[in-house]
């Protein structure tokens, strides 16, 4: 994989998204970005963006970096970088690989600094995770497979934890 690819991951809360793209952006020298630093206010986590602001620092972000990971969940932050695709990763292992996977990360917790904070932000994704296959919205798995079933090059599809585990690159060691 050279520093010039410019991939895509997505899918629902949970899914493993942040951390292949970590591995593949440590792995192959790429730039990591979040959409969420795109798509909120700074310091207002309840308020989005407008969307053509969002579009406006992603493809700034974009435009300086050589290689980059794009990752999250918003289909309507991805679908106006896609033609600058050259990897698609749709993490779909299933809303209870999800769910367990929100109960057991640390970061899921980041913004809030109380226990009893912590529970209800864990509680809200819980249940904003567990409607995946019914949101109409951009988030929800209509979006998420009509944006890669209209993606015509390279895309993986990854349907369980091992997949995506199997997808990770591991570091090759260095010979003593």
């Amino acid at each position: 994989m050279s520093t010039r690819q410019h991939i895509v991951i997505y899918g629902n809360s949970g899914s493993g998204k942040t951390t292949l793209a970590n591995a593949i952006a440590k792995t192959h020298n790429l730039t990591h970005i979040d959409l969420d630093d795109v798509a909120w206010k700074p310091d207002i986590w309840a308020e989005r963006l407008p969307i053509d602001q969002s579009i406006a620092q992603l493809t700034a972000l974009l435009d300086h970096a050589v290689g980059w990971v794009v990752e999250g969940c918003y289909a309507n932050l991805i679908t106006p970088i896609l033609n600058r695709c050259t990897l698609l990763y749709f993490l779909n292992p299933g809303i209870d690989a999800c769910i367990q996977n929100c109960r057991t990360r640390n970061q899921t917790l980041r913004r809030q600094n109380t226990e009893r904070g912590q529970k209800e932000q864990l509680d809200q994704l819980i249940d904003w995770v567990s409607q995946y296959e019914t949101r109409p919205d951009e988030f929800g798995l209509n979006h998420h497979t009509t944006l890669f079933n209209n993606f015509t090059g390279p895309k993986q599809q990854l349907t369980s934890m091992q997949q995506i585990s199997n997808a990770i690159p591991h570091q090759q060691k260095r010979p003593d």
